[in-house]
């Protein structure tokens, strides 16, 4: 069933300022032209963090517009923006789609910094909302209170990956990912009876990551090594996507000789 508030909102560069260098894949020239084309819509992805803040708090309030009707709310970044919103209505689509002037160069130079970036992103978005203010059955302050909460939380997303008990041991483990505008980092933590035992960063994602629950596959304990396993799924697809998450989701093993009280105690009392 389509959904009939507003849920979300997306940014996206619809900048033709390098246009000329989306060429077909046979061209001589076609991995640095397409790097260079693709490299201000991959910056624009990594708003995807801060965007759930907002999705969240939209689907919680379930804000239906009806003069129009408005489900999302897309803003395009371009050096030349229309002057006025655009409605688009087709099937189970309620669209508004807003410009604001920002060229890809400006994108590109951005620096890689999760603060830098989510300022910028929320920027983004409230000039978005003043350039559809005549709107006003729009959630302006729901929206400007989840910008809050990303910037409170240090520009980041965290989240649980997964839990459960750890293969040959009465112990409970679990990954929670921290994703920023840069990158997404992971750690597992071991308790048992509710108490933490240990809490360790391991290998996570240059890029802002909220998919990883489905790489999650459950956590083994052999020979003082707790391994965080990786949904087998995985290793039968082969494509760019799917190779950059094996990278990012390799099997990550906790050395519990790291940790020699929780070894020892795992060892005596709960194997």
């Amino acid at each position: 069933m389509a959904r009939k508030h507003l849920h979300s909102v997306s940014i996206r560069c619809t900048s033709s300022e390098l246009k000329a260098y989306d060429v077909p894949y046979d061209h001589p020239k076609a991995v640095e032209y397409r790097k260079r084309f693709l490299a201000p819509h991959d910056k624009v992805e990594r708003a995807r963090c801060f965007l759930a803040y907002i999705g969240n708090a939209l689907r919680d309030a379930k804000v239906v517009t009806t003069s129009p009707r408005i489900t999302e709310l897309h803003i395009n970044l371009t050096n030349t923006p229309s002057e006025q919103p655009e409605y688009y209505r087709r099937g189970e689509r309620w669209d508004l789609i807003v410009d604001v002037d920002c060229s890809a160069l400006a994108i590109v130079e951005l620096p890689m910094d999760h603060k830098v970036l989510g300022e910028f992103f929320i920027d983004v978005v409230k000039q978005g909302l003043e350039r559809v203010s005549d709107y006003s059955e729009l959630p302006f302050s729901i929206i400007s209170e989840a910008c809050e909460r990303f910037r409170a939380t240090d520009y980041k997303f965290p989240y649980k990956i997964g839990d459960g008990t750890i293969d040959g041991t009465k112990v409970k483990g679990r990954l929670d990912a921290v994703a920023s505008c840069v990158s997404t980092e992971r750690f597992f933590s071991a308790t048992y009876r509710g108490k933490e035992l240990f809490r360790t960063q391991v290998l996570g994602s240059d890029t802002s990551n909220l998919g990883l629950r489905r790489f999650y596959n459950g956590f083994e304990w052999a020979d003082d090594v707790i391994t965080i396993k990786r949904s087998y799924w995985l290793e039968l697809m082969d494509s760019p996507s799917s190779r950059r998450e094996k990278n990012h989701t390799d099997p990550s093993e906790i050395n519990l000789s790291d940790f020699p009280e929780v070894r020892d105690f795992i060892r005596t009392k709960l194997v």
